[in-house]
């Protein structure tokens, strides 16, 4: 036993020392022995098997996912031959015990992974990670998927010049993603239109006033008392429309550069992925983004777009950052309030920065109006 925890300790160390060298942050615990939750031996076998001609004699799993009991892990593997494999593992699990923030939410996530994961081919081939295992265990509720793990080779979208490169080719990204879907997939992808903002604002109201009677915080019981008019700025008529297939949550974290080509870029967690305005996308970039940096990135997005048009993108990215950051704040109030373990993340904080945002949002808006 003592051999055994030595060589995951081992292995978690390599991932510290990729960290310190300035790719994917790694946590300092050391990973558990034996699989996760949902994953078998047999299927892991067959995997492998598959992916390098050999077995695994051990493995070992470590928890990724900051605010919910499933979600993914990264798998710690030691093939027949010695070698060491890593690979993650997503459980995702679509369940009021797992993200009690989707009750009354006006969609479910879920869906739109599997139709990118099940056909990971064709124009989005260039954005994906190798896709080894792609399960729909419960439709609409329960999904496995083995991923390539991209630790070692790519670095999230955090610096400032990735995130301006980003930005540069989101247009690109979206193009892939509407030559990508057919009739299949498309039933599978989320609608963000005029129903769901109007459904968004009710589900936002109804956990941002739970939210301010039980969490003592003046930042956000300040910005709250401006309701009326920032959801009157929201349900405005003029942002209604729904015309590009786009990520959904297209945020650094989910964004992976590779450490020595920069043009090469990887996506991961498809779970929102559905019709939508294409700054709803930009505006989950630039999101923990400083001011001028995000005046860099718009105006780079800008410039790829037709001059008569640009205006009115300018305009609707304002009101994407207020529709994201009511969404955000609602989502992760709920999920403050209601969540019975204990998160890895500072979730209260999150809720503030995030009505700070759709704040800031509303008075750009007010100022162009």
């Amino acid at each position: 036993m003592a051999r055994g925890t030595a060589f995951w300790r081992r292995a978690a160390a390599r991932i510290l020392k990729r960290a310190a060298a300035g790719r994917r942050p790694a946590p300092a615990e050391a990973p558990a022995p034996g699989l996760p939750p949902g994953l078998s031996v047999d299927d892991l076998q067959d995997v492998l098997w598959r992916e390098t001609g050999q077995a695994a004699r051990r493995f070992a799993f470590l928890h990724l996912s900051s605010w919910k009991p499933s979600g993914s892990c990264r798998l710690y593997l030691e093939l027949e031959n010695g070698a060491p494999w890593t690979v993650i593992f997503k459980n995702a699990l679509y369940t009021a015990d797992q993200a009690p923030a989707l009750e009354g939410f006006p969609l479910r996530p879920g869906p739109p992974e599997f139709a990118v994961y099940r056909r990971p081919e064709g124009p989005l081939r260039p954005f994906l990670p190798r896709v080894f295992l792609c399960r729909e265990v419960v439709p609409a509720r329960h999904y496995n998927y083995l991923l390539e793990d991209l630790s070692g080779t790519h670095e999230r979208a955090n610096r400032i010049e990735s995130v301006l490169a980003v930005a540069s080719r989101l247009r690109e990204i979206h193009e892939a993603l509407s030559a990508w879907a057919v009739p299949e997939d498309r039933e599978r992808l989320l609608l963000y239109d005029r129903g769901f903002s109007d459904a968004l604002r009710e589900y936002a109201r109804r956990n941002l006033e739970r939210y301010v009677r039980a969490v003592d915080d003046d930042a956000v019981s300040r910005i709250y008392r401006r309701w009326p008019e920032i959801a009157a700025m929201h349900a405005r008529e003029d942002f209604a429309c729904a015309d590009r297939i786009l990520h959904g949550d297209f945020g650094p974290s989910n964004i992976l550069i590779h450490t020595s080509d920069p043009s090469r870029l990887k996506l991961i967690d498809w779970e929102w992925t559905g019709y939508g305005l294409a700054e709803a996308d930009l505006a989950s970039l630039l999101k923990g983004v400083s001011a001028d940096v995000e005046r860099g990135a718009v105006a780079i997005y800008l410039h790829g777009g037709a001059v008569p048009t640009r205006d009115r993108s300018a305009r609707l990215y304002l009101w994407c950052r207020l529709e994201r950051g009511l969404l955000d704040a609602a989502f992760i109030a709920a999920q403050a309030l209601d969540a019975s373990n204990d998160a890895r993340l500072n979730l209260r904080g999150f809720v503030r920065k995030a009505l700070q945002r759709a704040e800031g949002a509303y008075e750009d808006l007010r100022k162009g109006s």
